[in-house]
């Protein structure tokens, strides 16, 4: 009778099966935690790991590049000022055009990512990432370079959320959390990356020959990947899209359903980022008289935290629920945030960088959102609910800088250490949010079928 199993990865090649053995690799899976979904008919299991992995690691790899060419041109911000001759508020026209662009496709790529295929839409966003990282290398005018990020801001909405059902399709739900984490692992990976190989590069030889050569290995790797996702066939059957397709009403239909994950992205993955990219740096300088290269170590440490997030968040997620873990780094991350803000003139180092380690793995541990939409939402509407989320954290980042650089002109009263608590308090706010997001996150996740409402 045709079935689903799940078993230990490294059973061998498809053989018959005694139904005890059956049960005993079942066990021994779940206790390894390394459980995958196979086809099963009569006494027969088809293994597809080694296509599973194969997929795992062509994901793993597109978005370790993706995140090298999102977060390089900050290397070249000052060379950028000085070439085109701008002041730092029209630079960062560059990243507000990427995020916003970013945001404002979420949803409709939510709304058309199962009937389109993700697949496809996976290797076209890494393709239009790789093109976009080409001509930011050659251009030649500043507003061209904006456009070059709006190409890329076009290529990274496609991206994560068609990579989260992609791996749907392949990973058991009890697996699916470490997956993840391990999958946000390689785009930090890839942001370490861009922090010393390529900023050693851009020194060496100049920004555009190593933007170019990243932006070409990205359209090989989009094409190749597009060959090997067009050819392979997920051991779970695709949702049959022209029935059912993804609606916001039923997204909705019960509110704290979509509000707990969007408010968790909202206040972990948001506020780092915004935080990070702009004014973490000039902060570390005018509360500690750290120049840019003291300042980075800081942001390594960041770094290094959220790289360290989602191998810890994702397995304990799939052990104990979604919900326990991520409530307890909103708590931490509350503690990390509040404490910087109160104490920011006077923290010891060995404190400052525990912060910053705290607050970068709340960020990485942020992949928990989606592990929690995929438990709660049916298959026809996992993409949409995907990217509400993601546009509620992208939304974030761009509030959180704009926020810190109003709170940091409108007190010309106050010390610039005050000013720069209040807007650490701010940022706090959103933290605390976040917080309350995860409180509401149902306790057991809920196993939804394929078409079920």
């Amino acid at each position: 009778m045709p079935g689903i199993f799940v078993m230990f990865f490294t059973f061998p090649s498809p053989t018959p099966l005694h139904s005890r053995l059956k049960k005993s690799a079942i066990v021994l899976g779940r206790r390894l935690c390394l459980r995958f979904i196979v086809q099963g008919k009569d006494d027969k299991i088809f293994v597809k790991r080694s296509t599973a992995w194969l997929i795992f690691v062509t994901v793993s790899a597109m978005y370790c590049l993706v995140f090298m060419q999102r977060t390089g041109p900050g290397l070249i911000a000052q060379k950028l000022m000085e070439q085109y001759a701008i002041a730092p508020t029209t630079l960062s026209l560059m990243t507000v055009a990427q995020y916003l662009t970013y945001a404002a496709l979420q949803i409709p790529v939510g709304l058309f990512a199962v009937r389109m295929h993700p697949e496809r839409l996976l290797a076209l966003g890494a393709f239009c990432d790789g093109l976009g990282t080409i001509l930011f290398g050659t251009s030649t005018s500043f507003h061209a370079i904006i456009f070059s990020r709006v190409i890329v801001g076009i290529g990274d909405a496609m991206v994560w959320l068609n990579i989260v059902l992609v791996l749907g399709k392949w990973y058991d739900a009890g697996v699916f959390g470490r997956i993840l984490g391990f999958v946000g692992m390689s785009g930090n990976l890839g942001a370490i990356l861009s922090t010393f190989p390529l900023a050693w590069w851009i020194a060496r030889d100049g920004y555009r020959e190593p933007f170019v050569a990243l932006g070409v290995v990205l359209v090989v790797v989009s094409l190749l990947s597009a060959w090997l996702l067009e050819h392979t066939t997920p051991v779970r059957p695709p949702l049959a899209t022209g029935l059912y397709r993804p609606n916001i009403r039923t997204v909705f239909h019960k509110p704290w359903d979509m509000m707990a994950p969007i408010l968790a992205h909202w206040g972990f993955m948001g506020p780092f980022l915004g935080f990070a990219s702009l004014f973490a740096i000039p902060m570390l300088h005018t509360l500690y008289g750290m120049n840019a290269v003291q300042g980075g170590y800081y942001l390594a440490l960041a770094l290094l935290g959220s790289l360290m997030a989602g191998p810890i968040v994702g397995p304990l997620s799939d052990r104990f629920g979604r919900k326990i873990p991520y409530v307890l780094v909103g708590i931490v991350d509350v503690l990390a945030w509040g404490t910087f803000a109160a104490f920011a003139p006077i923290l010891p180092r060995f404190i400052l960088a525990a912060i910053f380690l705290v607050l970068g793995f709340a960020n990485g541990a942020s992949v928990l959102t989606f592990a929690v939409i995929r438990d709660t939402f049916t298959s026809n509407n996992i993409g949409l609910a995907s990217g509400i989320a993601n546009t509620a954290g992208f939304l974030s980042a761009v509030c959180v800088p704009w926020g810190i650089g109003f709170l940091l002109s409108a007190g010309p009263g106050l010390d610039i250490s005050a000013r720069d608590q209040w807007a650490l308090a701010y940022v706090t706010l959103f933290s605390v949010l976040g917080t309350l997001g995860t409180l509401k996150i149902a306790g057991k996740a809920r196993k939804k079928s394929a078409v079920g409402a």
